[in-house]
């Protein structure tokens, strides 16, 4: 809760790949993403970073974690 409440105060957004906690937050008016929404992100702000895409999501898929299929679509790989 003092995080969210922290970046609430400070009007900056909450990276959390809980989705309950990102819920909670958005909740109490403070913009959450996951941390998989950096990568969109990055592709939109930075063509050029298209070349990393497999390498950060081979990473990411190293932690335990659930890509959505539409993440995979969007960033233009196949599974």
């Amino acid at each position: 809760l003092g995080v969210i409440e922290y970046a609430r105060r400070e009007g900056v957004p909450l990276l959390s790949d809980d989705f309950r906690t990102r819920g909670f937050a958005r909740r109490r008016g403070v913009r959450a993403y996951s941390s998989l929404s950096l990568l969109s992100t990055l592709l939109r702000v930075d063509g050029a970073a298209e070349s990393l895409v497999p390498d950060v999501v081979l990473s990411v898929r190293a932690i335990p974690l659930i890509v959505p299929l539409e993440a995979y679509e969007e960033w233009g790989l196949r599974v």
